[in-house]
């Protein structure tokens, strides 16, 4: 869910303290991996990839409630933060990437982006004229310059 208010805002709290709590046991094991590539296939990654994959999925919720704490967050907020960094900087390119996939989503949050994106490399987006990607379409340069106007830019 979006919200994080009332009764769903508890819930994603409940949620954030449960994974960080499961991070803290999984974390510590991974230490070495901060400065040695991890085995992609051994069993402590996997275990960690999915605990990962959970952190990864909270990152527009943890914009959201950093936003409504208003300067008050509460510490378990700091402590997913911190464990997020901790996936970045793991030397496993799926666990970096959950920590990555994190920030993504909370800056996509912050930043107003739509949870569903077109991506232009999609294999199933619409082809459009000449074989390309309709979003990757020449645009005509009459229409940009009477948007931007509409929109009052320069």
């Amino acid at each position: 869910t979006n919200e994080v208010t009332g009764l769903s805002g508890q819930l994603v709290v409940m949620v954030v303290e449960t994974v960080v709590a499961a991070c803290r046991q999984m974390l510590p094991l991974t230490q070495a991996n901060l400065e040695t590539w991890m085995d992609p296939d051994s069993e402590l990654a996997q275990r960690v990839l999915v605990v990962g994959r959970l952190v990864s999925e909270l990152g527009g919720g943890f914009v959201r409630l950093v936003c409504l704490a208003d300067g008050q967050c509460p510490n378990v907020l700091n402590d997913l933060a911190d464990v997020s960094l901790h996936f970045v900087r793991l030397r496993h390119p799926d666990l970096g990437r959950c920590g990555l996939d994190f920030w993504y989503q909370a800056l996509s949050a912050h930043l107003g982006a739509e949870s569903q994106e077109d991506d232009p490399y999609d294999e199933e987006t619409a082809v459009g004229v000449r074989g390309q990607p309709e979003g990757w379409a020449p645009k005509d340069p009459d229409r940009e310059s009477q948007r931007r106007n509409d929109r009052g830019h320069c």
